[in-house]
């Protein structure tokens, strides 16, 4: 197990999107323009958490259609598939997936 607890992202400003990549999680905080869309698949995904920092977007999952706006977020269960849609002029979006078999449960 890694001793590093933090992970800094580098500023926006430096890359077209920031992306962290672990054993446990993928991180991504990107910025869109209206149309620009992002999905992803069934099997390869586990829980997702989403959250719309600026902007809005129209968010496909387990079968149903969520418009998100800025300081709205999303919990997507495993193995659903997903399509992000951005809606506004500009947007930017969190997303936080967990890697499927990552996360152990403790021992009691």
């Amino acid at each position: 197990m890694s001793s590093q607890q933090c992970v800094v992202i580098p500023p926006l400003e430096s890359a077209e999107d920031s992306q962290i990549s672990g054993d446990a999680f993928d991180l991504q905080l990107r910025p869109f323009v209206q149309g620009e869309s992002v999905m992803d698949g069934i099997s390869d995904l586990g829980e997702e958490v989403g959250a719309v920092v600026e902007g809005s977007f129209d968010v496909f999952a387990a079968d149903e259609c969520y418009s998100l706006s800025a300081g709205e977020a999303i919990v997507i269960p495993p193995h659903e598939p997903r399509r992000w849609v951005c809606t506004s002029a500009k947007g930017l979006l969190y997303r936080a997936i967990v890697r499927i078999g990552a996360v152990q449960e403790c021992a009691s």
